[in-house]
């Protein structure tokens, strides 16, 4: 299951502190940068913050995952375009050590990096045919030290050990609607001991335990994160959900409690909001791809009343 021939040295590059100076710029996102100083935006995928607080960001065109230390004021890259090591990075997702889980799209492995940005190994084979077929959504349990993967176009979730163990597959071939199926599922997120699985073909969330049995779901008929591309939870239990132009935040059995954002490129306005995560301070990070940058946003421990002016969430500073 997993694939060490390739574990050779260092791939990321490092760039000075004036360069993640610049990489402020995909984070808060520039008001209108002049022709001279503008600079190629990230194509963002997807997003993670690690414990020591780095930004990670795949970007899938330039086969790229950007590593953005503003507090130790350094930008470094893991470049996968060298020793084809992954050709289409989409998914990712930190271990309890730091470690980096890379889903590629196209070869249908996991490539996994330790902190530092250094190659280690394949989950999944590649030989014509990738292990998974296209491992869109990838989550990791850090205390069970499980992996759980969305495997959109078979229909199932896998569980996984971090050496690559297949444990469990949730789910069937051709999908279904009964309890632990699903038709695409395209995210997984967890809390605690569950797992959140977006089930977009059946318009719903469903809640698995750590070992892929039922427990419960919530139908998202009539909201707009059926058209979700991910998920995250603060510390407080409240999912996250970018829909479009807003977020959606739930409570854990799917009440509704409040979302934010709209149409637009000011401060907390979106144009197709797209990837998320949360980092250990409850800031919220979201890609707003249609305006090239991320978001950070401040969520407070006591949301104010909904009647209230004031938004329950406000853009933070892009200082980590």
């Amino acid at each position: 299951m997993v694939d060490r021939s390739a574990a050779t040295g260092d791939v990321t590059e490092e760039r000075p502190a004036a360069v993640c100076e610049k990489a402020l710029d995909i984070i808060a996102g520039k008001a209108s940068p002049s022709p001279a100083d503008a600079a190629v935006p990230i194509q963002a995928a997807k997003v993670a913050v690690d414990s020591r607080l780095r930004v990670l960001i795949t970007e899938p065109t330039t086969r790229t995952v950007h590593i953005l230390d503003f507090a130790n004021r350094k930008y470094s890259r893991i470049d996968g375009a060298k020793g084809g090591r992954m050709y289409f990075p989409y998914g990712i997702a930190v271990d309890a050590h730091n470690s980096i889980y890379v889903t590629d799209l196209v070869r249908g492995r996991i490539a996994v990096y330790n902190a530092e940005g250094k190659f280690e190994r394949y989950i999944g084979n590649f030989k014509g045919e990738g292990e998974f077929d296209r491992p869109r959504s990838i989550a990791i349990a850090r205390a069970a030290g499980r992996i759980y993967l969305a495997d959109t176009p078979r229909n199932l979730v896998l569980i996984l050990d971090l050496n690559g163990k297949i444990l469990a597959k949730v789910g069937k071939r051709g999908g279904g609607n009964g309890p632990a199926e699903f038709m695409e599922p395209i995210e997984v997120a967890i809390y605690e001991n569950e797992v959140f699985v977006l089930d977009r073909g059946n318009f719903r969330i469903q809640v698995l335990d750590l070992d892929g049995r039922f427990q419960r779901q919530f139908n998202l008929g009539g909201s707009g994160a059926v058209d979700a591309n991910g998920m995250a939870f603060d510390t407080q239990g409240r999912l996250f959900v970018p829909a479009l132009n807003w977020v959606e935040v739930f409570n854990r059995e799917g009440k509704l409690l409040f979302r934010f954002g709209q149409y637009g490129d000011q401060p907390g306005e979106f144009q197709m909001a797209k990837g998320i995560c949360t980092d250990k301070k409850d800031r919220v990070y979201v890609i707003d791809s249609g305006n090239h940058r991320i978001q950070v946003f401040q969520v407070a421990h006591q949301p104010k009343p909904k009647t209230e002016a004031s938004p329950v969430l406000a853009p933070d500073s892009p200082n980590l």
